[in-house]
């Protein structure tokens, strides 16, 4: 019994629960029996999409974010993501990225142009703080160029000093060495001799001979040795006296060094000020230099630009002359003044005119309304003659002193040409 409600609690917990395509009621196959289940048990709580949902279509389109299917019936035709991808063509798994509009490209060239502009401050920035850094940094004492270092005659004699203990101990170790060989090598060959070829007596005989040999050899590396002590000896001796002389002379050289290093100091000071001079005098040669060879090219461009103008000019009037059929004297000013003063003296003669019009437009306006308003005619002459006077008296004035002038002029000319 127990096991039939634990196989039917575990067929209720299946239909009334969610599997793995969060769908409810699906048909499960389980001991070798088939069984369709039903609905479930127990309602779940009241939800939108299970409530206005048409069940009785085939597919209906539920919200995805509750991993609902869009198919009821999708588990009939269930294929794995490794099938699914083999039975996909090639191209449907590229990403296919469409051209960007071009206010995208404006806006992008316009970012590269500020993150240039970004990364060049930086790299100012990056160049100032270096320069900095190095006028930080205590710069190193350079050697003088002019000066030679001269290493004193105490080092030197040291130096020369040394290598002769050395090159003793060496010389009486090359003689321990060689004496070692030269003894076994004797050795050797009285054992050989003695065994194979001798008798008793010849070769107490050999014995004999072979210490005396080796007494001599002794003696004669003695004497070598006493005769290199007595000379070190005297080396040593001659050094020290050769100190001692240096010491009583030591003031009177170190006056004299004292002198000759303030001479130099001098030297090397008057010579650097005067290496100084001349630097700054041969930059000043420089700069004229440069002034005169660019004054020389302004000059020269000026003169190119001058002569490429007077040649442009002669062109162009030469043009002008082929084109208007005129004379070889004229030139485009002159055409240009002839011109504007004849539009000058059309448009004076024009306004002339046209005032000229409008006086007697309003003189025969005037003579109208006189015919019209006054009946007698003597009235009329008299008004239409002073009108006349009006106008025409400063001409005629005019002319009247013109012709005084020319009278008087001629008059005084008269008598010298009499005479």
């Amino acid at each position: 019994m127990k096991r039939v409600y634990r196989l039917r609690e575990a067929q209720i917990n299946a239909v009334t629960g969610y599997n793995h395509l969060g769908v409810i009621g699906i048909n499960q196959r389980g001991n070798g029996c088939f069984t369709s289940l039903k609905p479930p048990w127990h309602k779940r709580p009241d939800d939108i999409i299970t409530t206005f949902k048409n069940t009785t279509s085939k597919i209906y389109t539920p919200c995805s974010n509750l991993n609902y299917l869009f198919d009821r019936h999708i588990h009939q035709s269930r294929i794995d993501i490794f099938k699914l991808e083999e039975s996909l063509p090639k191209n449907a798994l590229i990403a296919e990225i469409d051209e960007p509009d071009q206010l995208m490209i404006f806006k992008n060239n316009h970012n590269k142009k500020a993150s240039r502009h970004i990364r060049d401050l930086e790299k100012a920035h990056q160049l100032i703080q270096e320069e900095k850094t190095k006028q930080l940094l205590i710069p190193e004492k350079k050697s003088l160029r002019f000066v030679e270092k001269i290493e004193l005659i105490n080092h030197v004699k040291q130096s020369q000093t040394i290598p002769t203990q050395i090159e003793r101990h060496d010389h009486r170790r090359i003689a321990i060495i060689k004496l070692q060989n030269y003894l076994r090598g004797i050795i050797v060959q009285s054992k050989v001799i003695i065994v194979v070829f001798f008798s008793p007596f010849e070769i107490s005989f050999l014995l004999y001979l072979l210490i005396s040999n080796v007494r001599q050899i002794r003696q004669h590396l003695l004497h070598e040795l006493r005769n290199g002590l007595k000379y070190d000896q005297i080396s040593s001796f001659n050094i020290t006296n050769d100190n001692y002389r240096k010491a009583l002379a030591s003031p009177r050289t170190q006056i004299y060094d004292y002198l000759e290093g303030a001479t130099i100091a001098d030297m090397f000071d008057f010579l650097s000020k005067e290496l100084l001079r001349l630097q700054s005098e041969q930059i000043i040669h420089l700069f004229v230099l440069l002034a005169d060879r660019y004054r020389y090219q302004r000059e020269a461009t000026e003169t190119a630009c001058r002569t490429k103008s007077i040649e442009r000019q002669m062109l162009e009037n030469h043009a002008l002359q082929e084109m208007f059929s005129l004379d070889s004297n004229s030139d485009i000013k002159s055409y240009l003044e002839d011109l504007i003063l004849e539009s000058i003296s059309n448009t004076a003669n024009e306004q002339a005119k046209l005032e000229i019009k409008q006086i007697t437009e309003t003189l025969v306006n005037l003579t109208d309304e006189i015919n019209n308003s006054l009946s007698n005619q003597s009235d009329i002459e008299m008004i239409v003659s002073q009108l006349v006077h009006q106008i025409l008296f400063p001409t005629v004035q005019k002319i009247l002193s013109q012709d005084k002038y020319k009278n008087f002029h001629m008059s005084i000319k008269l008598p010298s040409i009499n005479t």
